[in-house]
């Protein structure tokens, strides 16, 4: 099915759910296809799963699943669910794949310019940039996938490690900036409890000064009246 009749069948769909549920569906029905030794799907649209996999710092595997494809069954059991392709992927990306029947993974297809079935792809992050970094589309060998993945991995790793430092140096400076203000914030409460200690001990004295001064008036209007009934 080429794309203009992809667009024409999901166009007269009725409503589709959303891009999580097509996910969950994909997985529930590939599996029930293929079986469970396969990449481990991500239950999320394929931005969140890409979101996912820019915070791990990975790469994101995309397969974009075309069911009325001559080759996909066979592509499928032979290469995509090889033991040698499921072990890679599982171990080294994050992975995603849709249904290109269904809108999240027709979207996809298009940013990336899908036109030919099976296709997989990785993409890397830097930043809010989406980068696609390695794609195998049509029939191809599980040798040949895993060289053009492992060679994505050795030309563009670095490109995920600068992320990561960046990250990492983004993360320090924000604990470090966490830290100082924390720091500045002690020190004003010692301050204020130390002048409030201080105010506290001058209303002390200054009250304390307040009664002897009454104490000492007592006194001499008692001495005062003492003296006047002598004379009296």
């Amino acid at each position: 099915m080429d794309a203009g009749m992809m667009r024409s069948a999901i166009a007269a769909t009725a409503e589709h759910p959303d891009a999580k549920t097509q996910a969950r569906q994909f997985i529930e029905q590939f599996t029930a296809e293929y079986g469970d030794r396969r990449p481990n799907w991500v239950e999320e649209s394929w931005r969140e799963a890409a979101t996912l996999a820019h915070r791990q710092f990975r790469f994101l595997f995309v397969y974009l699943h075309s069911p009325e494809h001559e080759d996909t069954d066979s592509y499928v059991s032979n290469v995509l669910c090889s033991s040698q392709v499921v072990d890679y992927v599982n171990q080294q990306f994050l992975c995603w794949g849709g249904d290109v029947r269904k809108p999240d993974a027709f979207n996809l297809s298009g940013r990336l310019n899908i036109s030919t079935y099976p296709s997989v792809a990785l993409l890397a992050f830097s930043g809010t940039r989406t980068k696609l970094v390695a794609a195998a589309q049509g029939k191809v060998r599980p040798q040949q996938l895993l060289a053009a993945l492992q060679r994505a991995v050795d030309d563009q790793g670095m490109l995920l490690t600068a992320e990561r430092l960046e990250q990492e140096e983004r993360e320090m400076s924000r604990r470090l900036l966490a830290e100082q203000n924390a720091e500045y914030e002690a020190s004003l409460a010692a301050d204020r409890e130390r002048d409030a200690r201080r105010q506290e001990e001058r209303r002390k004295a200054d009250e304390e000064a307040r009664q002897a001064a009454l104490e000492e008036a007592r006194a001499r209007c008692v001495q005062s009246t003492l003296v006047l009934a002598i004379c009296v």
